[in-house]
């Protein structure tokens, strides 16, 4: 069978990992010929696909110049030198593309992205996303990662319910291990995304200055796109709440296993998510979380006092000094709940299982 993956681009994000995820897990060229298109360029992703899978991928080049619609020629002669069986597409733009372009192809949407902000959304995205209401009939299947963003697009914007499923993430629990840090002599805090609004950095950053207030011995650690030190407007409001010597700042990593291998704590502080990896390889990795009850969060933690309203000051900096205020016992016992729940319910297996349930129906076509 051949499969061509299709995706905006291949730069690190939560559908772009989640690509990856899923080419290592169906990586099986006796059974599968895959390839995979990206809109854009060629990110650090589609390279990590090309040096680990050993698939090919190929990119289009449109980009935010309306002229570069013409680049779409380019992208119909990939799909007919393809000739694919069934195109998997990421995401909105790819979603729409495919269904428009080639109506005669099995084609699945991947739907990773929750709707709560939607005015938040650029211009384009958001006609996008209306306008997958009227194409949403033409898709094999239609695969969520959350039953909130499923409800969302359902309920809110019209998609087609008859073909459609939630498939939650799932993560290397191998790769995603706990290390044993006795020796660190401070607590560490960490944040995961990219410096973005919807990420509320700076709910983050005001409770976390009370809580340095009060605790001496705690630091933040803070990975994501744009969360480094060129970063004007984020290094003003650092300085803003006194915390340019509390926040060690990272920027976009490559492998994040260390990452959370060298935090005591995750945040979570977003306004939205569909289905968060970031908690989930930090639960794999041993490491409590406390996050916004946004997205699959209360589904994925499952530890009521851990999970908090959007944009609550007071609750986030209750839930950490909970934290803060456990004794050594209590925070290894969390440690090992958060990473048993992981391995039970969010491992790469458990995705991999309910893909191929999806697989199979594409080979009785």
């Amino acid at each position: 069978m051949k499969i061509c993956h299709i995706i905006s681009n291949t730069n690190t994000g939560g559908a772009e990992l989640s690509m990856l995820a899923h080419l290592k897990l169906f990586s099986n060229p006796k059974k599968y010929q895959t390839s995979v298109i990206s809109l854009t360029t060629i990110g650090v992703i589609g390279i990590k696909i090309q040096r680990e899978c050993q698939i090919p991928v190929y990119e289009v080049g449109i980009s935010r110049d309306i002229r570069s619609i013409l680049k779409l020629s380019r992208f119909v002669k990939l799909i007919g030198g393809i000739k694919p069986d069934v195109i998997i597409a990421w995401m909105y733009h790819a979603n729409i593309l495919s269904a428009l372009l080639f109506p005669q192809i099995c084609v699945i949407w991947n739907i990773r992205h929750s709707l709560e902000y939607f005015e938040s959304e650029n211009y384009l995205t958001r006609v996008l996303i209306r306008g997958g209401r009227f194409l949403s009939t033409r898709p094999h299947r239609i695969i969520y990662n959350s039953l909130n963003s499923k409800e969302q697009h359902e309920i809110s914007f019209g998609y087609c319910t008859e073909r459609s499923q939630t498939i939650n993430n799932g993560v290397d629990c191998v790769r995603y291990q706990p290390k044993n840090n006795d020796n660190r002599k401070k607590i560490s805090i960490g944040i995961a995304g990219r410096y973005h609004p919807i990420k509320n950095h700076e709910l983050f950053f005001q409770v976390l200055k009370k809580i340095i207030e009060n605790h001496h011995h705690v630091i933040a650690v803070s990975a994501g796109r744009g969360m480094n030190e060129n970063n004007f407007e984020l290094f003003q409001r650092l300085q803003y709440w006194g915390l340019t010597e509390h926040v060690v700042l990272l920027d976009e990593l490559e492998d994040m296993k260390y990452f959370y291998n060298n935090i005591d704590l995750l945040i979570s502080a977003s306004e939205s998510e569909g289905f968060s990896n970031v908690i989930v390889e930090a639960m794999a990795c041993g490491v409590p979380v406390i996050a916004t009850d946004v997205g699959e969060s209360k589904q994925i933690i499952s530890r009521e006092e851990a999970v908090i309203p959007p944009g609550d000051p007071s609750a986030l900096f209750q839930a950490v000094n909970h934290y803060l205020g456990m004794d050594e016992l209590e925070k290894q016992k969390l440690r090992e709940q958060s990473r048993n729940r992981a391995v039970k319910f969010f491992s790469n297996q458990s995705l991999k299982k309910e893909f191929m349930k999806v697989y199979d129906t594409l080979d009785d076509q």
